[in-house]
């Protein structure tokens, strides 16, 4: 998350109130999505920790 976003954050932490510019965390899901071949769930209340957990059960 911090080399594309270049913000930290915590795992629970809605990654959308980082701080980050939009795009970049569209950006971010975007290579997530397309590394791991998934379609992930993306809400304003969406954390790291939602998205490692999406990645588990795909």
């Amino acid at each position: 998350f911090k080399k594309i976003v270049s913000f930290e954050t915590e795992l629970d932490q809605p990654i959308l109130d980082c701080g980050a510019d939009s795009v970049v965390i569209v950006e971010f899901v975007d290579q997530i999505e397309t590394k791991f071949a998934v379609s992930l769930e993306i809400e304003d209340d969406t954390t790291l920790r939602d998205i490692i957990g999406q990645l588990k059960s795909s």
